[in-house]
């Protein structure tokens, strides 16, 4: 499997303020029958490397190993967690 970051950003600097979880969904078009929902463990100020791995972990989970091109992320709401608000992070691969 191969991922490729492509975000013009410091792999070392904060992603992402706050707590948050990585998530995707299972896609039998680009992944197979074996594909699953993929959600990460709860994250505090997550740089891009942490990002960058979320990725990698994604790929592997989702079995969609046409978007390899990690690119950035977008907001999908808000979850809560052992009574917290945490955000809900949507990564954005390319292919």
């Amino acid at each position: 499997m191969t991922m490729i970051f492509s975000v013009n950003a410091k792999r070392n600097a904060i992603a992402f303020n706050g707590k948050c979880i990585v998530t995707c969904d299972a896609d039998t078009f680009f992944g197979d029958d074996d594909s699953r929902d993929y959600v990460s463990r709860v994250m505090e100020n997550p740089t891009w490397s942490k990002l960058f791995a979320c990725a990698k972990a994604q790929q592997k989970k989702t079995r969609d190993m046409h978007h390899a091109f990690f690119e950035g992320f977008y907001s999908g709401g808000v979850v809560v967690k052992n009574n917290e608000p945490v955000m809900v992070l949507r990564l954005i691969l390319g292919s």
